[in-house]
């Protein structure tokens, strides 16, 4: 086709872009979308008659298009659609161009690939894999587009492939097998062996699209899938054509280890009849999930009640809460219904002692009845039940709660002292509750405490820890604490101690040194350190021992060693060694340079102290077994783990490690990041050592407020410092009446951290998938972002919060956008959201912008749509999740399509 361009009209600027408005089929049409705005104004510029085809466009110089080519391939999807209109047949040009395509758009590079002619199967190969490893699906589908013959190259394809994360919607390579065209039966075993580690359910589900007969190499894919995904292997069991009962027999063990609830749920599709490998099978599920097992006890079809009971025992003592839930459906006596209850409560007694948490067993002493009991029940419900304010509005109100809690001590203590406890050991509790311990709190926390050792040992206190006279020093020194960490850990250490003769002989005979030696004594006895060895520990702390900051961390390192199981005695007497060495003076050395050495001693001490404790909690055991290098692998490690600065890192664990909300968020958070992949982990990792920096150092409000990395800020605020001033300062918010809780707006950056751990059902909790929560590093350095919290009084966690945004509507005007609520699942939701929404209006309206919510998470409320879309231009983190949008917006760029208008700033 040829065209005759006038160079005098008007009209040839936008001549291709017309041909659309009149003939839709013309062949010029795909052309005009593909070329670049400036080819346009050259061909307007051409003379009055020039000839135009579709081929020779870029047949002059092909090599003047290739830069340009090259940039489009990095931003625009399609431009495999239409790379054949460049007219470029050079390969290596082609090969270039199509290796930054896949890298910016592997789905659509997959779908195009034989349109750039790359006749080179070693380079489709590269770009294969390449997209293999970056995407699952997309290759899948179109491997066969790559026209690769070559079974070992499409071997290694599917071998990338198959290592790929699966999400429960995409089961990954295992459903599109067969366009792989792969024959040789042992690639396929290795490739579905990969798979099976990443998707048991997937592999189980097509295993027999591999098209594998061999029974052996069947047995083993099953067995790696069971060992990954105990449910998914379990459903789909019978796929898999294994004929021999011992076989299945073993995955099913294997299954059950991993998930009881899903193999308890599947277990009649293994066909397996024998009981004693039912029975087998039952006790590794129990283990694994007590409530879960109980649930589905019935589909093994057990008829024993002796082999019923043991794994009703078993899952009584792995969840006793959850466990109690599913008691009758095993059908068993009420004798025998009675002993699980026993153990049930035996196991939330043990959890709530280690944790400091009584709300379960609490709910457990409410809902079940155990003979003996039901008065000691009685008093642990109405004591859990007090509510204790902050602040009380009028002395009566607080005297009444003082009484009503020395009326629980003294239930408590008839209880205890008919069973068989030391009225002198309950004296010396009344005296450090109710006259050490002002708080009422504090004293509500200790009666609780009390209740659940009595719980423990149930009818026999005469033969435990309260029943000892000698034992009130140290079971005093372990109420006055108020660190509940501290706390847990010293109960559980006396508990083990006193059933050991030896220990506890070692432990009274020690009991003699400053009550704030204690636990130094207690801890060192429990791991087994000889006598001399604690003394000489205590000897070297007791100038100390008033110092509170030096003690504490002292007190918890000794703790988190005992409760350490994968050092050996002597590694942990090593690590010891290494910490308590004071210098000696010489016989001539001169007083001030000796107590230089002390000095220099302490703050080293402190160091390795803090260097121990943190490797323990990132299980860098391996690194504390060489004790002469620990301080500088530390260093190395937490610097390469956070990317500290070495300054900071003294202050890291004071900071992180002893939060009285969540000691250790930060490090728990950090290692479940460490499960994504390299590239994602090279990402988020130096984010969270900006923000843990920025703690520390105390720049972190200017962190989050930088325009740096941010162009949604600085486009919202570059030329507007009144509005971000007023957006970046918290505004207290006034509303009457709250009792138990207050209205916060809050960028603090400990509501930050926690926002989605302290309330329930949110994705952004800090021991949630990584996948998923790796998210929160956008709250917490964007922003665009702050929170509106309800705060517990007595507590000062959150019950409930939304996210507030601030994004810009299409007219480039700012306003603020309420997402989706989450609440503790124990308050009043409706009553949270009218005075957090209540909180976010007065925060709009001291900014004077727009407030909106989100249409899909409050559909019921009554108000008109808000004009146009919301926008966020991009931010700080390379994942942001979005409630309003259902998922994960990569950079902080998308848009929200609806909102309500919740205030007008106009009206």
């Amino acid at each position: 086709m040829t065209l005759t361009i006038d160079s005098n009209s008007s009209d040839n600027t936008d001549f291709l872009t017309k041909q659309e408005n009149t003939d839709s089929t013309n062949s010029l049409l795909a052309i005009s979308k593909c070329i670049p705005t400036h080819l346009s104004k050259e061909v307007a510029g051409l003379g009055s008659t020039h000839d135009v085809t579709s081929g020779a466009i870029f047949e002059n110089e092909p090599e003047e298009w290739f830069e340009e080519v090259k940039r489009q391939a990095a931003y625009s999807a399609d431009l495999g659609d239409s790379i054949r209109f460049y007219n470029i047949h050079d390969q290596d040009m082609l090969f270039e161009i199509l290796k930054i395509a896949a890298e910016h758009y592997p789905e659509e590079t997959c779908q195009y690939i034989q349109n750039y002619n790359i006749k080179d199967q070693n380079r489709r190969f590269e770009v294969a894999k390449f997209i293999a490893a970056k995407t699952d699906r997309a290759i899948n589908e179109c491997i066969q587009n790559f026209s690769i013959t070559d079974q070992n190259m499409l071997f290694e394809i599917g071998k990338i492939n198959a290592a790929q994360s699966c999400w429960s919607i995409n089961f990954g390579i295992s459903e599109y097998i067969q366009n792989y065209g792969i024959t040789d039966q042992n690639m396929l075993f290795e490739i579905a062996k990969i798979a099976a580690a990443k998707s048991g359910k997937g592999i189980s589900l097509y295993i027999q699209n591999y098209g594998i007969t061999d029974q052996n190499m069947l047995f083993e894919i099953a067995k790696i899938a069971a060992a990954h995904d105990g449910a998914g292997v379990s459903e789909y069991i019978q796929n898999y054509g294994i004929t021999d009962l011992n076989r299945l027999f073993e995955i099913g063990k294997i299954a059950a280890a991993h998930d009881g609830a899903g193999v308890s749920e599947h277990i009649q599709n293994y066909g397996i009849t024998d009981q004693n490998m039912l029975f087998e099978i039952g006790k590794i599920a129990a283990a694994s999930d007590g409530e879960g097992t109980s649930a589905f006890i019935k589909n093994y079809g057990i008829t024993d009640q002796n082999m019923l009971f043991e794994i009703g025992k078993i899952s009584a003592a792995q969840d006793g809460e959850r466990t109690s839930r599913q008691i009758k459906r095993y059908g068993f006596s009420k004798d025998q219904q009675l002993q699980i209850l026993q153990i049930c409560l035996a196991q939330i007694v043990s959890k709530a002692l280690e944790t400091n948490n009584f709300s379960t067993l609490a709910d457990f002493a409410k809902k079940q009845k155990i003979f003996c009991k039901e008065k000691l029940f009685e008093v642990l419900v109405q004591t859990y039940a007090m509510k204790i304010p902050l602040h009380f509005k009028t002395e009566e109100e607080k005297q009444k709660i003082e009484e009503a809690l020395k009326q629980s001590f003294e239930q408590l203590k008839n209880f205890a002292i008919q069973f068989g406890a030391s009225p002198k050991v309950l004296a010396s509790f009344e005296i450090t509750i109710f006259t050490k311990h002002t708080s009422l709190l504090q004293r509500q926390k200790d009666l609780l405490w009390l209740c659940a050792w009595m719980m423990h040992y149930n009818d026999t206190l005469k033969q435990s820890p309260l029943g000892d006279e000698e034992m009130i020093p140290l079971l005093n020194s372990i109420l006055k604490t108020i660190d509940p960490n501290l706390r847990n850990l010293a109960t559980k250490a006396v508990i083990t101690d006193y059933n050991d003769p030896e220990k506890m002989g070692s432990l009274k005979n020690l009991m003699a040194a400053d009550e704030r030696l204690h636990f130094i004594v207690l801890f060192s006895t429990t791991l087994g350190i000889e006598t001399e060895i604690t003394k000489k520990i205590c000897d070297d702390l007791y100038p100390s021992r008033k110092n509170a900051k030096l003690m504490a961390p002292m007190n918890e390192l000794l703790g988190v060693l005992y409760k350490n199981s994968s050092l050996s005695f002597e590694e942990k007497e090593l690590l010891l060694g290494l910490i308590f060495n004071p210098p000696i003076k010489g016989e001539r050395e001169r007083l001030p340079d000796y107590k230089a050495r002390l000095t220099q001693y302490r703050k080293d001490q402190q160091t390795c102290v803090t260097a121990v404790h943190s490797l323990l909690y990132f299980g860098q055991e391996e690194i504390l077994k060489n004790v002469t290098a620990i301080v500088k692998e530390w260093q190395a490690f937490m610097g390469k783990t956070f990317y500290i600065r070495e300054d900071l890192l003294d202050k890291f664990f004071p900071t992180f490690g002893q939060s009285q909300r969540y000691p250790n968020g930060i490090i728990i958070y950090a290692t479940s990041l460490q499960i994504l992949t390299e590239e994602e982990k090279n990402q988020l990792m130096p984010l969270l050592g900006q923000f843990a920096s920025g703690v520390l150092d105390g720049t972190f409000p200017g962190i989050r407020y930088s325009f740096a990395n941010n162009p949604h800020l600085e486009t919202l605020f570059s030329d507007n410092e009144k509005l971000l001033q007023k957006w970046q300062t918290s505004l207290p918010i006034k509303i009457d009446n709250l009792t138990s809780y207050t209205i916060e707006d809050t960028d603090h950056w400990e509501d930050l951290e926690l926002m989605g751990t302290e309330v329930d059902n949110s994705c952004q909790n800090i021991h949630q998938d990584p996948a998923i929560n790796k998210c929160l590093l956008s709250s917490l350095l964007d922003g665009k972002i702050r929170l509106m919290v309800a705060r517990e009084k007595s507590s000062g966690k959150i019950i409930g919060r939304v996210i507030l945004r601030i994004l810009l509507d299409e007219n480039e005007n700012p306003v603020l956008f309420i997402e989706r609520l989450y609440t503790r699942n124990d308050v009043n939701e409706e009553l949270i959201r009218e005075h957090i929404f209540e909180g976010c209006k007065q925060k709009a309206q001291s900014m004077g912008v727009a407030l909106t919510a989100s249409v899909e998470d409050y559909r019921d409320l009554n108000a008109k749509i808000y004009p146009g879309a919301l926008e966020s231009l991009g931010g700080p983190a390379p994942y942001e999740y979005v409630d309003a949008l259902i998922g994960i917006q990569e950079g902080g760029v998308y848009t929200i399509p609806k909102s309500y208008l919740i205030w007008d700033p106009s009206a």
